[in-house]
């Protein structure tokens, strides 16, 4: 059996024991949010990332009713664009944690935006605020 047949074989135990370990972390994160005026949730990611994101906004608008937008970090890093996020929750969607230009958007909306970085590894789901590399 493949490494990657193996992992997929592992998810639902994995996933159990995530909601587990995080659930206090999950409802102070909805608690937090309930209680900011915002009408629209940015995704920001790259690479397999990216493919976590588009599944994630399935997920998201379906639950919350709310829009969802993926971004182009190279809009931010490379166009140096100024989108309006004022009224956007931003979430950064980063395998490591460590993805430079994920970083750099979240920086950039760090003093508009309502900002939470979620850092997702293979067993760890940790919502923290920025830096995001800080997970």
């Amino acid at each position: 059996m493949s490494l990657m047949l193996q992992e997929i074989i592992q998810q639902p135990v994995v996933l159990e024991r995530t909601i587990q370990a995080e659930k206090k972390k999950a409802v102070s994160l909805g608690n937090f949010l309930r209680k900011r005026d915002f009408n629209l949730l940015v995704l920001v990611a790259r690479g397999s990332s990216d493919n976590a994101a588009l599944f994630g906004r399935y997920l998201l608008e379906i639950t919350t009713g709310i829009p969802v937008s993926l971004s182009a970090p190279s809009v931010f890093t490379l166009y140096n664009a100024k989108l309006n996020l004022s009224k956007a929750i931003v979430i950064g969607v980063s395998q490591s944690g460590e993805g430079i230009d994920v970083n750099l958007v979240l920086e950039k909306q760090k003093k508009q935006a309502l900002l939470q970085s979620v850092s997702q590894t293979k067993q760890v789901l940790q919502w923290q605020k920025l830096p995001m590399k800080l997970c």
